[in-house]
């Protein structure tokens, strides 16, 4: 009588195979963990540039708010957070806007190196060409989200 030879993976074949996947895997933990850190920063970075580009948007619409405006300010009101303020034809005080404020998670930092001023109803930054705006998370190794505003009003975000 004649027997077919059955072919089957031997254990040490199988246990190989398993070796070989079990360190593929471990490799590619870390590339995909930074790359969360990285969107995570991104989303940061440009929800900050949005903010800001919205103070740019009331200047030029001044009357968008009813009032006639002649500057919208952006400015730090904590570490994680930065509000638009209004300043009137007839006043030099700024009026808060109430509910015109961005917070972001704790442990997220904005730095802004001064008041950033879009004047009104040109929208053109007052005082300076540019301004450079950088979010940063504390006690972590992640990049962070550095923001670029150029007359006219472009947003620049890049992660450093």
């Amino acid at each position: 009588m004649w027997h077919a030879k059955l072919k089957a993976l031997t254990l040490i074949e199988l246990l190989v195979a398993i070796g070989i996947s079990a360190l593929l895997i471990v490799a590619a933990i870390p590339y995909f963990g930074g790359s969360s850190k990285k969107d995570d920063m991104s989303s940061k970075g440009n929800q900050v540039s949005t903010f800001i580009l919205r103070a740019r948007n009331f200047a030029l619409n001044p009357d968008i708010d009813g009032k006639n405006a002649k500057q919208y300010i952006v400015q730090s009101t904590a570490e994680n957070s930065i509000k638009i303020v209004r300043i009137d034809l007839d006043s030099i005080t700024p009026v808060d806007l109430g509910g015109e404020s961005l917070q972001l998670p704790d442990g997220y930092q904005v730095s802004l190196p001064s008041d950033i001023v879009f004047d009104s109803p040109t929208g053109a930054l007052s005082g300076s060409s540019s301004v450079v705006v950088r979010v940063t998370k504390a006690k972590q190794s992640s990049p962070s989200a550095v923001i670029t505003i150029k007359k006219p009003g472009v947003a620049d975000v890049a992660l450093q």
